[in-house]
């Protein structure tokens, strides 16, 4: 019996010891993934590219400030928008602020335009969903004070435009974010002068020398600005024009990001004190503080009782509101940069986007979360997009991007064409399912097979001419079908010969020559029978 028991006591142990090993022995799991600096080789880049900003756009699209400017990102497909002068002058003079290293602040419009601040503290915009600058309709800064450093961008629901800078003056241009019709000129120095339609600058001061860091609109009342600076919390009142100093500190305070609850109560991350609440009625602060102050450069919303911090000096975290607790998002991939979080940002599909030293993270696996995301999606964000379009083997490029067209026009030779399409939310790829038809061509939908991490295109060969339109649908698991559809109406030109203006052309012209021909011929019978007469007489 005692054998017995020693023997089974042995096999226990040699199984755990055999579960031990396997773990130890196993990779750690990654929940991300990452655009990292070895991901760059295809963009040829004479410099790193690192992350630094994050803009999560109601359109589904991403966008970053990087040491490349401004960088897009579409169904996890990045896009440098780097510049493309026809000559050095305009070079010169037009240079792309949108491609340069150094971009300030960002934020997007209700218009869906993304407005931001060059790295020279100049306002330009851009589409969310394309690439391109345009010049602001307001001179910033101002000719009174071409010194100023812009520390942040803002834009409220009814499209005003605030300007945060460095010395603690706010700068104010009603409806800025609501582009209407302006037109200036460019100066000898390459300063874009508003000459017609000019919009409004108003200066607010708030505090001198304060850093403004955060803005934030008060849900309850749409007229008032909650303003998180070094100098502590600050309110803005529109009806009235005047900033108020509310929460004031002995000490230091840096107030980086600024969330308001429906009761109108905030939520602050700051560099000195981690996490805290303030109770707007009794002007109340509780700072979450525990055992270590960390430092926090940004959060977003995770649940109701919990946020995606940003922490300057270490690995994203999950701050509770409930216990005060940090429990830190611990991966593998993280190893590969710097623990310094510089932003963290919750898109509509529930992807988590992390930049930290200098790398830019990605998951879905906390996309149950997406509910809370600061940013809603509009429909047309769950629809799938043509990515490239292929004609005869060769890239597509007569009319730009092929992500935004809508109609493209090609000859009777160039009727192979090769779509290769995507969708917003591919992180996992293997459970997104592709489907298309071309009306007047393949008139059933085609479902190409999933096939591992690739994505199958489509494939229209020898394409008689005539007017043709290519649909595409997609889902993502075990849903339906999305009714959000992308389309594009393709057109091959018939040759010349099979026109009918062509052959009524080669009728006419064939005519006209048989009547000089008959015409000729009567009038030289008429001439010969004349000199037969002219004889006989």
């Amino acid at each position: 019996m005692k054998l017995f028991f020693d023997i089974r006591r042995i096999l226990f142990t040699a199984f755990f010891l055999f579960i031990v090993i396997i773990s130890f022995g196993q990779k750690p799991q990654s929940i991300f993934k990452w655009f990292g600096f070895e991901d760059t080789d295809s963009f040829r880049l004479t410099k790193p590219l690192r992350f630094y900003d994050i803009l999560c756009s109601k359109t589904g699209e991403h966008k970053f400030s990087s040491t490349f400017g401004l960088i897009r990102d579409k169904g996890l497909q990045i896009e440098l928008l780097l510049y493309a002068g026809s000559d050095n002058e305009t070079k010169r003079q037009l240079r792309n602020y949108a491609g340069e290293d150094g971009i300030k602040s960002m934020f997007e419009s209700p218009a869906k335009i993304v407005f931001f601040a060059a790295h020279d503290n100049r306002i330009f915009w851009q589409p969310s969903d394309d690439g391109g600058i345009g010049f602001s309709p307001f001179q910033f800064p101002p000719t009174d004070k071409p010194d100023l450093k812009v520390s942040k961008i803002w834009i409220d629901s009814e499209s005003d435009i605030y300007i945060g800078t460095c010395d603690g003056d706010l700068y104010y241009i009603k409806r800025g974010g609501a582009m209407s019709a302006y037109d200036g000129k460019l100066d000898s120095a390459g300063n874009f002068i508003v000459t017609k339609g000019e919009k409004l600058i108003r200066r607010i001061p708030l505090w001198p020398h304060a850093l403004i860091c955060a803005i934030e609109q008060d849900p309850v009342n749409k007229n008032i600005l909650w303003i998180g600076t070094d100098a502590g919390l600050f309110s803005f009142d529109k009806t009235t024009m005047l900033g108020k100093n509310i929460l004031k500190s002995k000490e230091r305070l840096t107030i980086t990001q600024i969330e308001a609850d429906s009761t109108g109560n905030l939520w602050l991350s700051t560099l000195e004190n981690g996490m805290a609440y303030f109770n707007n009625r009794t002007s109340s602060v509780n700072f979450f503080n525990g055992k270590r102050v960390y430092p926090i450069k940004t959060f977003c919303r995770k649940s109701i009782n919990e946020f995606f911090v940003g922490l300057v000096d270490s690995i994203p975290a999950i701050f509770n509101t409930s216990t005060g607790n940090y429990t830190f998002i611990q991966d593998s991939i993280f190893k590969k940069t710097a623990d310094s979080t510089s932003d963290i940002k919750l898109d509509g599909f529930g992807n988590l986007l992390v930049v930290k030293g200098g790398g830019l993270f990605y998951t879905d696996y906390y996309k149950e979360s997406k509910r809370y995301a600061k940013v809603p999606l509009e429909k047309k964000a769950y629809a799938p997009f043509i990515t490239e379009i292929m004609v005869m083997g060769i890239p597509y490029r007569a009319e730009g991007n092929p992500r935004g067209l809508k109609s493209i026009r090609l000859k009777h030779n160039q009727n192979s064409l090769t779509i290769d399409y995507s969708l917003m939310e591919l992180i996992d790829k293997k459970n997104v399912q592709f489907a298309w038809m071309v009306e007047g061509y393949v008139n059933e939908w085609v479902v190409p097979p999933v096939s591992g991490t690739s994505i199958i295109p489509a494939n229209l060969n020898e394409l008689t001419p005539g007017k043709y339109i290519f649909r595409l649908k997609a889902k993502v698991g075990d849903e339906p079908w999305r009714a959000e559809e992308a389309r594009l109406e393709i057109i091959i030109v018939p040759p010349l010969w099979q026109l009918w203006w062509f052959w009524a052309g080669v009728i006419v012209v064939v005519s006209s020559i048989v009547y000089l021909i008959v015409k000729l011929r009567v009038r030289s019978v008429r001439r010969t029978e004349r000199l037969k007469a002219s004889y006989q007489k």
